[in-house]
């Protein structure tokens, strides 16, 4: 079992490695992808000043991805929130960029007490 804490430069980090999911050799195909644009482009595809914009310009592009990636990501919930359509099924929106800054701030905020 392979345990890095730093998988990928940002820029052409696959959405196996920010959703958390268990990954293999086909991430540095996504990469490859991303530099092969990037070369034809003269700039980066998707080039994500956080791990949120990053998903965020990837779900832009591509759309969100497959449920299960969703349901099985240890950190998709950092980035997606749970929904119904119309007709009862679950979906995953992504979550709006205030919505989750107030969640990890409100989730850090540590009790002080006044003077006494």
């Amino acid at each position: 079992q392979t345990v890095y804490t730093y998988i990928q430069s940002r820029f052409y980090r696959s959405p196996e490695v920010l959703l958390g999911l268990p990954y293999s050799s086909a991430i540095d195909m996504w990469s490859l992808g991303c530099i092969v644009v990037e070369l034809f482009l003269g700039l980066p595809l998707f080039p994500g000043s956080s791990e949120y914009n990053q998903v965020s310009r990837i779900v832009d592009m591509l759309g969100n991805p497959s449920n299960w990636m969703i349901e099985m990501g240890k950190q998709a919930g950092e980035f997606f929130e749970k929904r119904q359509d119309e007709f009862g099924r679950r979906t995953y929106q992504l979550k709006p960029m205030e919505q989750r800054t107030l969640f990890r701030t409100s989730s850090r905020l540590i009790p002080c007490r006044g003077r006494t």
